[in-house]
C-alpha cells in the first residue's frame, strides 16, 4: 500500500486563485501598454501626415506671385490650398536685381495666410509664410520734341 503524506498535495484552491489574480493583473497591464503605444503610433502618424500636407502646400504657395494673385484657391489632386496674402512692409523701389542687366525692380514682401485641406484624409493644417515678390519697373518712355 501506499502512503500519502498529507503536506506533499499539490496546489489548493487558495493557490490557484492567488495566481490567476496576479495573471490578470499582468495580462491588463500588458493590454493598457499595448493601447498606449498604439494611440502613440497613430498621433505620429498623424502628425507625419499633417507634416507631409504641411510641406506640399508650403512648396505649391511658393510658385505664386503675392502680386498678381493676392488671394486665390489651388488644388492638386485631393489637396486644396486656399490663400490671402496682405503686403507685410511698404514695397522698395529701384532695388536691382541679379543679375544686374535685368533693370530695377520693385521688391515687396507679402504675409500669406493659408489653410490646406486634405480631402481623402481630413486633415487641415493653416499657416504663415512670408513671400517676396519682384515686379521690374519699366523705363519710362522718352517722347522726343520737336522745337518749333
Amino acid at each position: 500500500m501506499v502512503s500519502r503524506n498529507p503536506k506533499a498535495r499539490g496546489f489548493g484552491l487558495l493557490e490557484a486563485i492567488v495566481a490567476l489574480v496576479i495573471l490578470a493583473g499582468a495580462g491588463a497591464a500588458l493590454f493598457d501598454w499595448i493601447r498606449q503605444n498604439q494611440q502613440a503610433v497613430a498621433r505620429l502618424d498623424a502628425t507625419g501626415q499633417r507634416a507631409l500636407l504641411l510641406v506640399s502646400a508650403q512648396d505649391a504657395l511658393s510658385t505664386i506671385d503675392p502680386n498678381t494673385q493676392p488671394e486665390g484657391r489651388l488644388r492638386a489632386g485631393t489637396i486644396e490650398l486656399r490663400w490671402q496674402s496682405t503686403l507685410a512692409a511698404p514695397e522698395l523701389a529701384n532695388a536691382t536685381a541679379l543679375p544686374p542687366a535685368t533693370g530695377p525692380h520693385r521688391v515687396g514682401l507679402h504675409r500669406v495666410r493659408a489653410v490646406a485641406v486634405d480631402e481623402t484624409t481630413g486633415i487641415r493644417v493653416e499657416f504663415d509664410q512670408l513671400l517676396v515678390s519682384t515686379r521690374r519697373i519699366d523705363a519710362p518712355q522718352l517722347t522726343a520734341r520737336v522745337s518749333p
